[in-house]
């Protein structure tokens, strides 16, 4: 396919009137239930809603770039050309297929400018801003979609003016010479974020738009609320994303604090997926239910939140909503095409005010075809979830765990079961898109179903981003524990005043201690004990002081750090990686902060090259890290108080935090790997990742290029993590340390 002008495609497109959605498109909202003061707006409405439609156009293409160049997946024999150029960083260029394709970023952008153009933030009606809340969501979708251009092309032109021609020359030379970038992007957008954010926050009527539901014509009502791109929610991703100092990741954790602070306290405890342990005289099995994890990933049906609250109770928070046919609105099954499933769409008649409608409504029937399955499960993928230690409890007695053999993270039998061919025996789909309503503990899956919501944020995302956030900000116990127990009040453990047990020192020294016994940090549910590793550092620096010691500490020892102060969370009761791998109890002694962070330091050594006796000694610091010397009862021992030593609590610097910092990102990238696997965020969350390890001065010189290579070049090795750390795709590897090779080709 010849290369075309990204202006030139979207300047015909918008001739053919996509500026707007038609009357007949599933994104026409239903005015018979919209209710919005004094009625619509209708240009607002109806120009809003054409946009989304272009955000839709756009969507899936980003999820394929995003996926097939991760260390995720893998080609198959029936990958594409155009499949294959991209998974294998090929020099592809813009407008060579569907994929490349920079006009459906830049469509969004250039509707957007239109709008921002011609909107009247100061017209109102009956006292009220008829105009903002579309104006600061317009604003966001603009910021979001210059966020997707520069994670797949790297440096793009800056254009905020509305292209009414295709000879602007704006491709080459942008207005002002303006070109945006992961560095710039977030000074670029400032403006428009604060007035998207004044608009949203001070809004009497709510702080987000509200259509009711809109009907994909499948009998699913997909909810409006999940057509929002939340200031809060963008402002942090933006952030984390340039994530050049720490001052922009404590900016990135507030935001996405006060994003999760906002939204409706939902329960999700039950949505997990799980292994039973089940013994027929001596043969013993375990039974895989990812069922109820898979359910709550994209479910788009459900009770609304408030229309002031702007959101649905469940797991997406953002996503575009597919048609069941062609004849309603944007039909979205690329993604599931491409993971190798046949696609049946059938029209069918509906009855509307008692008249039967042609075409309005209709199904989509998928089946897997292994001859349509151009990306699969890469080995990397699939040694990552059986390396994992599955946390067992007994059913009888919860306090008795166990690590079965084989087993690992129940939720590979809910993103990719194997399932039955006739031809070629049996091959794990990727079913993200696809759930299977029949499962057999990871085989003979069937039954598939579609669904008719394409994700773009979802909370346990969110989760895993702030985690990447606080690490960053100089957190990482914290960071770990939302990985390992949650962040909820009865998860963090409480500071405790205590004398340092040194008996050999001549004068004892008053000190805190980290209080994490049961009687301090309740029970919920199966797990007991919570994050007792959180360092007194860290829980004075966050704020997290009880009242009455803040009376005995001195002034200004302690922090108040607002976006640390946690409430209760409901679907952050359990961490992330309880989703897939069985509770964490203080006697999980495979996966907790002391035993994962000194043994990853160490692996990380060996991979890099670094210094192994300063890794060693790092490493055998943190298993001694929050554990007081001597014994505190000691009745023998007379102890003189004195006032407390702040001394002690000074936070940890330069390259030890870093060795740290570096160590709990590899474990947040595999938590991120194991939930949001084939959602297309992969291969932008290593680089985002490996951005933070380069700008990380502490850390050798392209530390971060190398990580992301070596974590690429490995996607086709049977090899657990960090197994042979040597052994790669040499070429592949070579090729992405140069990260000009990481963007596909501008024009």
């Amino acid at each position: 396919m010849k290369a075309k002008s990204f202006i030139s495609l979207f300047v015909f497109l918008m001739s053919f009137g996509l500026f707007t959605t038609s009357c007949e498109d599933m994104l026409t909202p239903d005015m018979d239930n919209f209710v919005d003061g004094d009625g619509p707006i209708r240009d607002t409405v109806y120009t809003y809603l054409g946009i989304i439609n272009s955000v839709q156009n756009a969507v899936e293409q980003g999820i394929i770039i995003g996926e097939s160049r991760g260390d995720l997946v893998s080609l198959t024999d029936y990958s594409s050309d155009s499949i294959s150029k991209i998974a294998n960083f090929e020099n592809v260029s813009d407008g060579e297929n569907v994929i490349a394709n920079r006009a459906a970023y830049y469509n969004v952008v250039n509707q957007c400018n239109f709008y921002l153009h011609r909107a009247d933030t100061l017209a109102q009606k009956n006292g009220r801003y008829i105009m903002r809340k579309e104006y600061a969501q317009v604003l966001n979708i603009r910021a979001w979609a210059y966020m997707q251009l520069v994670q797949i092309y790297g440096r793009v032109p800056f254009i905020v003016e509305p292209i009414r021609s295709a000879d602007t020359g704006w491709e080459t030379n942008p207005p002002g010479g303006v070109w945006a970038d992961a560095d710039n992007l977030v000074t670029l957008l400032k403006g428009d974020l604060e007035t998207a954010e004044a608009f949203e926050k001070n809004n009497i009527h709510g702080g987000f738009p509200y259509y009711s539901t809109f009907n994909t014509g499948a009998g699913v009502n997909f909810a409006s609320q999940l057509l929002m791109f939340p200031t809060d929610l963008i402002k942090a991703e933006l952030y984390l994303l340039r994530g050049a100092n720490k001052n922009d990741y404590e900016i990135a954790a507030e935001c996405y604090y006060n994003y999760l602070e906002k939204r409706p306290k939902i329960s999700s405890s039950n949505a997990i997926a799980s292994y039973t342990r089940n013994q027929r005289g001596s043969n013993i099995t375990y039974e895989a239910n990812a069922t109820p994890w898979v359910n709550s990933t994209f479910a788009v049906n459900g009770t609304l939140a408030s229309v002031t609250s702007g959101l649905p109770s469940g797991d997406l928070q953002t996503a575009m909503p597919s048609a069941a046919n062609a004849s309603i609105g944007k039909v979205l099954t690329l993604v599931p095409h491409i993971y190798g499933f046949a696609i049946n769409s059938q029209a069918s008649n509906a009855s509307k005010d008692g008249e039967t409608t042609d075409g309005q409504s209709g199904t989509i029937t998928i089946s897997p075809d292994y001859k349509l399955r151009q990306l699969q499960p890469s080995k990397s993928y699939l040694n990552l979830n059986t390396s994992q230690a599955y946390c067992l409890q007994d059913q009888n007695n919860r306090t008795d765990i166990s690590y079965p053999d084989g087993v690992g993270d129940a939720r590979l039998s809910g993103s990719s079961p194997l399932v039955e061919t006739n031809e070629v025996g049996t091959l794990r789909f990727i079913q993200k898109f696809a759930p299977a309503t029949r499962q057999n503990n990871d085989i003979a899956a069937g039954g598939f179903t579609f669904r008719y919501a394409v994700p773009i944020y979802r909370i346990r995302q969110i989760y895993l981003h702030y985690a990447e956030a606080l690490n960053r900000a100089g957190y990482p116990h914290f960071a770990f524990a939302i990985l390992r127990d949650g962040l909820t009040p009865n998860k963090i453990p409480t500071l405790r005043i205590d004398t340092l047990c040194d008996n050999t020192a001549a004068t004892k020294t008053v000190c805190l201690r980290v209080d994490s016994t049961a009687e301090n940090i309740s029970s919920s549910s199966n797990i007991s004990g919570g994050a007792d590793y959180i360092t007194a550092d860290e829980l004075l620096r966050s704020g997290n002081v009880p009242n009455e010691l803040q009376k005995l500490l001195p002034t200004g020892s302690y922090g108040n750090v607002k976006w640390m102060k946690f409430s209760e969370w409901g679907d952050n009761s359990y961490g992330i990686h309880e989703l897939g791998c069985g509770y964490s109890q203080r006697a999980n002694t495979e996966y907790n902060f002391n035993t994962c962070i000194s043994k990853r330091i160490l692996d990380e050594a060996t991979r890099s090259g670094f210094d192994m006796t300063l890794a060693q000694k790092y490493s055998d610091s943190i298993k001694t890290e929050n554990i007081l010397v001597g014994d505190a009862n000691d009745p023998t021992v007379t102890y003189t108080v004195v006032p407390l030593d702040m001394s002690l609590y000074q936070p940890l610097t330069g390259e030890y935090l870093s060795i740290m910092q570096n160590a709990v990102e590899t474990y947040i990238a595999e938590e991120s790997a194991l939930e949001t696997a084939f959602e297309g965020t992969r291969f932008f969350d290593l680089m985002r990742m490996a951005r933070h390890k380069n700008n990380d001065v502490n850390l050798p010189a392209n530390y971060g290029t190398e990580w992301l290579a070596w974590m690429i070049a490995r996607r086709g090795l049977d090899l657990a993590p960090y197994a042979s750390p040597t052994t790669m795709d040499n070429a592949l590897y070579a090729k992405l340390l140069s990260p000009s090779n990481w963007y596909l080709a501008n024009p």
